[in-house]
């Protein structure tokens, strides 16, 4: 779920054009990619992008509040996680004191504080402290449904704090919201369950990786989010590759990647790339592919 993904539902339910929403805010273009939430506009223009579509003020507020903590909680997931890999001590108590500011306006950010307390118990003493982790147990333990940005957090998270006890938990939380097939949440839920995807393959749990892509597969996903039916696609070839054997999905992976390379594809070609030189090193497999056949993927722009 993001804000582009919002207000073009909200353009396609009023019966508005592009050209009546956009105004001179913005080119086609780069509308285009906000809707996929490929780019990040300002909040004045998120605004301005209100008052064209006749939101209220009672909506306005609403959505206004959501933009906030999807912004807060993307900025968090990049921020932290690459503080924490660089092993900045410093940069992640600064960080913290940046979160307290926003604490009582944002709903999220108090959770999120208790997160980069984690992170910072494990770069100081190399484990969780347990006043730190207790917000996150309670978080676990105690929420039946969980707000699908939360639900990807927590598998962000699990990738980094080794707790097996999480996977279960994650893994039936992102069962509920892929069968609940919510228009405005489903470019966001497909990202949570590739993160999830990931965090199995670490802890080499075969049947919920298979579970998880067969649902996704089943559904009719909007076609607008191409990359992440890509994404769909890469992580069925590797599962057959490493937990079936078969070789032959080796030639799909080609293809795959082939694909990528042709359209210039460099960020969602890296990421896949690299999860699949990782896996393959992990599962002491041979890697069959290389990356001289895929150029472009390894491009700058």
């Amino acid at each position: 779920m993001h804000v582009g993904e919002i207000i073009e539902q909200i353009r396609i339910d009023r019966n508005m054009t592009i050209d009546d929403t956009i105004g001179n805010l913005m080119s086609r273009s780069t509308y285009d990619l906000f809707k996929k939430g490929e780019t990040d506009l300002r909040v004045d223009t998120i605004l301005l992008l209100f008052e064209r579509l006749h939101l209220d003020e009672r909506e306005s507020i609403l959505l206004a509040e959501e933009f906030k903590q999807i912004r807060i909680f993307y900025e968090f997931c990049d921020r932290v996680v690459k503080l924490y890999h660089g092993a900045n001590l410093n940069g992640l108590k600064a960080y913290k004191m940046k979160l307290e500011t926003l604490a009582e306006a944002i709903p999220i950010v108090p959770l999120l504080i208790h997160v980069t307390n984690c992170f910072i118990s494990m770069l100081e003493i190399n484990k969780v402290l347990p006043e730190d982790s207790l917000a996150l147990e309670q978080f676990f333990f105690e929420s039946e449904t969980w707000l699908i940005f939360e639900l990807h957090l927590f598998a962000r998270i699990g990738l980094l704090i080794t707790k097996p006890e999480y996977i279960d938990m994650i893994y039936h939380n992102i069962l509920k919201v892929i069968d609940s097939q919510s228009i405005i949440t489903q470019s966001l839920a497909i990202h949570c369950a590739h993160v999830v995807i990931m965090l199995c393959f670490d802890y080499q749990e075969e049947q919920k990786i298979e579970t998880i892509l067969q649902r996704l597969l089943e559904i009719q996903f909007n076609e607008k989010y191409f990359y992440e039916l890509q994404f769909n696609q890469f992580f069925y070839y590797l599962y057959q590759v490493i937990f079936k054997n078969n070789t032959e999905m080796n030639q799909e992976l080609d293809r795959y990647f082939s694909f990528l390379n042709e359209l210039g594809a460099v960020r969602p070609g890296i990421i896949s790339w690299n999860l699949y030189v990782g896996y393959i090193k992990d599962y002491n497999m041979k890697q069959e592919l290389k990356a001289e056949n895929y150029p472009n993927l390894f491009k700058e722009k």
